[in-house]
């Protein structure tokens, strides 16, 4: 991450982001954003004693090939609780947020992202 400066900029500018900064309303400022984001990477900080604290519904939702260590979203996961203690058959520490599962739904019907054509989630939804 430490190699993201505006030095990238050329060739940045064929990643989405760079090709949504052609819609900014200052799409000359793309290679400055570059050079906030590098520092911004390579800047320590710790949230922990922030996250511990927090008293509103969070939802932690991370991608494959994130640049987030594993051990770290764990680790977040038990700041806030989760994986401490067996939640019951009640549940009530934990609540499944009913918006995500059309999502996931999309993800694994979409030919874009699923190799079979959705095969994958047709087959779940099958199985008894």
């Amino acid at each position: 991450m430490s190699q993201v400066t505006s030095a990238m900029a050329v060739h940045m500018i064929q990643t989405p982001t760079g090709i949504a900064s052609k819609e900014w309303p200052e799409p000359e400022r793309f290679p400055q954003l570059l050079d906030k984001l590098g520092a911004l990477l390579t800047t320590d900080y710790d949230w922990s004693a922030e996250v511990k604290r927090l008293q509103l519904p969070v939802m932690l939702l991370y991608a494959d090939h994130d640049a987030i260590p594993t051990r770290h979203i764990a680790d977040f996961f038990a700041l806030l609780g989760g994986g401490l203690k067996d939640p019951g058959w009640q549940d009530t520490k934990f609540t499944n947020a009913p918006e995500l599962a059309p999502i996931i739904d999309q993800f694994l019907t979409d030919s874009l992202s699923s190799p079979q054509g959705g095969a994958a989630a047709a087959a779940s939804k099958a199985a008894p």
